[in-house]
């Protein structure tokens, strides 16, 4: 089924986004496509600025800063226009600690006192659990403005909260058990979210963390064909029009997928953007080489990525001898600078989509007075501007994880390498098997944070076959490689020493923390390493042969 196209005025401010607003950034909408609101997130005082030329209401700052004054929230701004409706807007806080007695403030300061007694009911069982979150709306329209409130709660006191709303004359029977037959349909995660606007009888919302797509399907039926395989980061249903009618269906993604889809230069401006944006930071926070994974490095140590690339060298069985490598994605140069450093007859060229990052390297490699030897083009790896059989090897650490079409990318490899060249990739994939609704939720917000489409490893080495590579192997690097001192350079810690002085509590987040730290706890990645060779023969024309091994069981 083709999917409908974005509305307009999405598209435009999606279009005007800075990448910091974009990579956040969450489209909903309902099925049909033909209403769409934005979800724009600010977590650092860089951002704000930004974000606030984006809402259509001048008093919104005033606004935030007083819910801020009077409630203990999360430093995060999150709104939630409608392009194309200036007077949409909403305004989301999450508690540091909830409770009834700050919902009664916040309806209180809100016009609403007289909805207390339906949070009361519907939530006061809830206070002081740790598995509870609490979050305090304010929505705008036209109509004026209204407080709601929503819990993240286990999925099985979901019951217990309608029954309690129905108890207090909120809801009717039939409206309840409508809520608890679609929410349990589409086979909910541990945790679900729930919405009430205590003013408004029978406003109940239910958001369902990313629903299995043929559950998907089941619910919703043929209107959400269109949306198998995209990223849904929740679905939320309500009944508007009575439990008798059908359920008002929204679905939230990610707002890079819903611009309009020509998908690979869309997908390749996504990384350059990404990077354009956040070069200067990760150079600030990592040098010259950004790896999460490195290998053989002492946890506790700091984050330094030599020793960690002088084993890949090993690894890719590195001599003296003169070879010309292309590094493919090379980031800022400093794996080509340590590898061209312990190996005086290298010859590295560098790949990278990135104008700001290419500057920055070239800058870097001439610092290292080793522009004779190392060289960087500004390039797509899918279209690589060298001529057939230039390389006598070629390497990629975590970089493939930013193509778009794997097999394009083998094939563009194939044909630069010389025949019987070799190719390595240390790289971070997904697990290959089918992912939980926490794991799915998890890898959408970290593919997305980070402008990745993470393949599996089987997807690695069909596009490899395919593109005519042999002598495939590979190996996991999991029990090599670690990613502590990646991790902690996303707080701002003087030194590993100094880790041990936030003991019960967490430091705050650095520059680049605040830009891409998540508490992740089922994250389905791992780190492999990827062996194969050119053979002889000349590699395949450009659409790719039909394989014969099954790697799905890999």
């Amino acid at each position: 089924m083709t999917p409908p196209t974005a509305p307009k005025p999405l598209v435009d401010v999606l279009e005007k986004l800075p990448y910091p607003l974009l990579s956040r950034a969450e489209v909903h909408h309902d099925l049909s496509f033909e209403r769409a609101s934005l979800n724009l997130f600010s977590v650092d005082h860089a951002d704000v600025a930004a974000l606030q030329t984006f809402v259509p209401d001048e008093d919104w700052t005033a606004r935030d800063a007083r819910m801020r004054a009077h409630f203990r929230v999360r430093p995060r701004r999150w709104v939630k226009i409608t392009p194309g409706d200036d007077a949409s807007l909403s305004e989301y806080y999450q508690l540091v600690e909830g409770g009834t007695a700050a919902i009664r403030l916040f309806l209180h300061a809100h016009g609403a006192a007289e909805g207390s007694h339906v949070t009361d009911a519907a939530f006061g069982r809830l206070t002081g659990r740790s598995d509870v979150d609490w979050g305090l709306v304010v929505k705008h329209d036209a109509s004026g403005s209204h407080p709601r409130v929503s819990v993240r709660l286990p999925t099985t006191l979901v019951a217990d909260v309608l029954a309690s709303l129905r108890d207090v004359g909120y809801l009717g029977d039939d409206h309840a058990d409508a809520l608890r037959h679609t929410l349990y349909s589409l086979d909910p995660a541990d945790a679900v979210y729930l919405s009430v606007d205590p003013t408004r009888p029978e406003a109940v919302g239910i958001d369902v963390p990313t629903p299995e797509p043929e559950a998907l399907r089941d619910v919703c039926g043929s209107a959400a064909d269109w949306l198998t395989g995209e990223a849904i980061h929740f679905l939320k249903f309500r009944f508007d029009q009575g439990p008798d009618a059908a359920p008002t269906f929204t679905v939230y993604r990610p707002a890079g997928d819903t611009l309009p889809k020509t998908d690979h230069g869309r997908y390749v401006d996504r990384v350059r953007a990404y990077y354009d944006a956040t070069t200067p930071i990760i150079e600030r926070t990592f040098g010259g080489t950004y790896q999460a994974a490195l290998l053989g490095v002492d946890p506790e140590a700091e984050y330094e990525a030599t020793a960690s690339t002088l084993r890949l060298g090993e690894r890719m069985r590195l001599d003296d001898a003169p070879r010309h490598l292309l590094d493919v994605g090379c980031g800022l140069g400093g794996p080509a600078i340590d590898l061209a450093r312990e190996y005086p007859n290298l010859q590295i060229t560098g790949v990278n989509v990135s104008d700001v990052q290419v500057a920055r390297a070239r800058e870097r490699i001439a610092e290292a007075g080793l522009e004779d030897r190392i060289h960087v083009v500004q390039a797509d790896f899918h279209d690589l501007p060298f001529p057939d059989g230039t390389f006598d090897g070629a390497y990629a650490f975590e970089a493939l994880s930013y193509a778009s079409d794997l097999h394009h990318v083998a094939r563009e490899l194939a044909r630069v390498l010389r025949p019987e060249a070799w190719l390595y990739a240390k790289e971070i994939v997904r697990a290959a098997g089918p992912l939980d609704a926490r794991q799915r939720e998890q890898l959408a917000e970290h593919d997305h944070t980070y402008a990745m489409r993470t393949p599996t490893l089987p997807a690695h080495l069909r596009a490899l076959e395919a593109a005519g590579f042999d002598d495939l192997n590979f190996a996991t690097l999991d029990d090599e490689v670690r990613t502590e001192p990646y991790q902690r350079r996303m707080f701002d810690v003087p030194s590993s020493d100094a880790a041990g002085l936030f003991a019960g509590f967490k430091p705050p987040l650095s520059a680049f923390g605040r830009m891409h730290h998540h508490a992740h706890d089922a994250l389905p990645l791992s780190c492999v390493e990827v062996r194969a060779k050119r053979p002889i023969a000349s590699p395949p024309p450009a659409s790719p042969p039909s394989h014969s091994k099954d790697w799905s069981a890999t």
